[in-house]
């Protein structure tokens, strides 16, 4: 068996993911477990944490928990609602956590946006199931434009601008969310 030891000064996280990349070409590394080391993602599960969730950035053999949201979920419904690019968000998840990534986890994504968004989308979904018999064919596919949309809504609800929904209005913006979602 051949390994390889290498003394890194400081954090060296940077040089792990680039290590990481370079030589495992027996046992690819996918892209979400590879970004579970990232520091945005280790903020945001501390963030998501605060407000009695919990978040998974790697990839685990159970099935996901009622207040629990994987970084798939997460990128999804960030791309979607708040960067308003609903169409990337259902037809590029493959990209989310690779050329997207930068942008879903932008600096200033905080836990609140996080959840909000996928409870959003969540609730979106469920409508995209409910439809009536007679409904466009187009409506299977619009749950992401309608999260968008509700997003939107919502903020003017509670007039305000994404940059300020955080943990101090958290519980307002999802008692709205369960309140307003058939809106």
């Amino acid at each position: 068996m051949l390994e390889r030891i290498c003394e890194l000064e400081g954090d060296g996280s940077y040089l792990v993911e680039a290590i990481t990349l370079a030589t495992d070409s027996q046992n690819p590394v996918d892209l979400r477990e590879l970004k579970a080391i990232d520091q945005r993602q280790m903020d945001l599960a501390i963030s998501i944490e605060i407000l009695g969730c919990a978040y998974r950035a790697e990839r685990e053999g159970r099935t996901v928990a009622t207040n629990e949201f994987t970084s798939a979920v997460v990128a999804e419904s960030v791309l979607a609602i708040w960067r308003e690019r609903p169409h990337q968000a259902r037809l590029r998840r493959r990209e989310h956590l690779g050329a997207f990534c930068d942008e879903i986890f932008s600096p200033g994504l905080n836990g609140s946006q996080a959840v909000i968004a996928a409870l959003l989308l969540g609730k979106a979904g469920t409508r995209r199931k409910r439809r009536p018999r007679n409904a466009p064919v187009f409506l299977r596919y619009g749950s992401r434009f309608k999260g968008m949309l509700m997003g939107g809504y919502l903020l003017s609800l509670m007039e305000i601008s994404l940059d300020r929904l955080d943990h101090r209005n958290f519980q307002e913006a999802r008692d709205l969310v369960e309140r307003e979602s058939e809106n």
